[in-house]
């Protein structure tokens, strides 16, 4: 990510870069700018998204000053999680999750990185998460569909999602 931000310092000509997630929490700060302007970066952002309700893109706000210049922004991606066959007791007993994920860099974003959201977000009070996830990835014996597809018909871990996306997790691990 490090490298990411002092990418985006060179191409933008910009004194200072901070990454936030979307609560403000700050991950990463370059130059000017320090960790604690997080939360009022991650504020401008969502003020200029009001500018423009209806645009789907994530704006970029550059602050000019008489000798820096600051640019911030934010990506996001709205996708629609379903959890079947036993695992939505994981995911407190509910089965459908309307989910806005906002990040902070220009990688696409792939199942492997929603596995980790669900880990850190959904998973965060299950007493069990190695039933749906394991070493990074999901756990075998759960099938993962992407828009009724099996992943493994995409690039598995590694597919890329898109805005609108329904990504399916249905277990078939029973007892017996």
């Amino acid at each position: 990510m490090d490298t990411n931000v002092e990418e985006i310092m060179k191409k933008a000509h910009c004194s200072g870069v901070v990454v936030a997630e979307a609560n403000g929490l700050p991950l990463v700060a370059k130059g000017t700018l320090d960790k604690e302007s997080a939360p009022l970066v991650t504020e401008l952002i969502s003020l200029a998204k009001q500018l423009e309700p209806h645009n789907k893109e994530t704006p970029v706000v550059t602050v000019q000053a008489e000798q820096h210049k600051t640019m911030a922004t934010m990506k996001s991606i709205d996708l629609t999680l379903e959890f079947s066959g036993g695992s939505e007791f994981l995911v407190d007993g509910k089965k459908l999750h309307e989910v806005k994920i906002e990040f902070d860099d220009s990688k696409p974003y792939t199942i492997r990185r929603l596995v980790d959201y669900i880990r850190q977000i959904l998973l965060k009070d299950c007493d069990r998460p190695e039933l749906l996830i394991d070493n990074g990835t999901v756990r075998p014996g759960v099938l993962v569909l992407v828009n009724e597809s099996d992943w493994e018909l995409f690039e598995g871990i590694d597919t890329e999602l898109s805005n609108g996306d329904k990504v399916t997790f249905i277990s078939t691990l029973h007892g017996g």
